[in-house]
This record gives structure tokens, sequence and C-alpha cells, in this order.
């Protein structure tokens, strides 16, 4: 389920988010998170059947947020 994986990748993006903390990292953090959202939203949709693979990709994105998945640009 969703909640699982957010368990499973919070920790992991919060040790990346740590760990490549630089000055300037805010372009490829950004790019990284998304690809996070789009292989969520590409998750989602082919759990829900849903024929185009970015299909509902900002209410997605605001679902997990609210279900707790961390970000790399904090």
């Amino acid at each position: 389920s969703e909640e699982e994986l957010i368990q499973v990748m919070n920790p992991k993006i919060v040790g990346w988010r740590n760990y490549y903390k630089t000055k300037n990292d805010g372009k490829w953090l950004r790019a990284i998170d998304w690809y996070i959202l789009c292989t969520f939203t590409r998750w989602y949709n082919k759990k829900h059947q849903n024929s185009r693979s970015l299909k509902g990709l900002y209410k997605i994105k605001l679902k997990l947020v609210d279900k707790g998945l961390q970000q790399m640009i904090a």
C-alpha cells in the first residue's frame, strides 16, 4: 500500500538529503523529487488500472505529502 511504500522510502530520502546536502544542491534535488513523484504516480495508476501513466500527478502529490512522504528539498 501507499503507507508501506512511504515508510520504506522516508528513511532513504532523509538519508540522501542529509548526505548530499550542499550549498548549490537545489536543482538536482528537485530533479530527484520529480523522479520519486513520477515513479509513485506510475505505480498508483498501474495499481488502479489507469491508462495514462502520469494521470492525476498533482492530486497524487498532495495525497503523498498528506500521508507523510518526505522530500529532498526540505
